[in-house]
């Protein structure tokens, strides 16, 4: 195939033919969903506009920095569910960009696409975040940020991707406890591959 035949990339000079275009228009269309859904809060979003009455520590068994944020978008946009819907929505527009970053890594443009467009296909993502869900979707997004940044150091590693990387790692426990499951399994993951161990020497 000659590069007169080859298909064009899927990232041109216009905006509507880049992958992360098509994450934040998804987003902002189940944001507008929700809000002419109905203005009743489900249970998580309940639970948010009660605890982001007051910054704290921690919230119930939960960490504190889904709160954290809410809280902040709630000073812009008051507690409303027009507020609650544009930060996880925001954050799962995040997550789909970041594992698109990670496939980046390691496929080409139209393959990354198509492997953070297949999240859509678990039902944790595809269907519960939409209907509520809070901190699981915060911890999904760092567990990709830190996916990403880990293969960037394994191909090519740097001191700044090896301080974002504890960055999102720390923003991960602060999002979810479980996150430590996730940074053990990276850990081991790293270890088993020669090219990780070396990265990380």
């Amino acid at each position: 195939m000659t590069a007169s035949t080859a298909p064009r990339a899927l990232s041109s000079r216009l905006p509507w033919t880049h992958p992360l275009f098509w994450f934040a228009a998804i987003s902002l269309a189940h944001v507008a969903m929700r809000l002419l859904a109905s203005p009743a809060l489900k249970w998580d979003e309940a639970e948010q506009i009660l605890w982001t009455q007051e910054l704290a520590l921690g919230y119930g068994p939960q960490p504190p920095l889904y709160t954290w944020l809410q809280w902040a978008m709630n000073q812009v946009f008051g507690p409303s569910v027009l507020a609650l819907s544009l930060l996880k929505h925001g954050l799962l527009a995040l997550t789909y960009s970041l594992m698109y970053l990670a496939g980046r890594e390691l496929l080409d443009e139209r393959g990354a696409f198509w492997a953070s467009a297949s999240m859509v296909l678990m039902p944790a993502l595809g269907w519960y975040s939409v209907r509520d869900q809070t901190h699981t979707i915060l911890v999904t997004a760092m567990a990709c940020g830190a996916w990403w940044l880990l293969l960037r150091i394994v191909r090519r590693p740097r001191p700044l991707d090896f301080a974002l990387l504890g960055l999102v790692c720390g923003f991960g426990m602060l999002g979810k406890y479980s996150f430590a499951l996730v940074a053990g399994a990276m850990l081991l993951a790293a270890l088993s591959v020669p090219e990780a161990r070396r990265a990380q020497l």
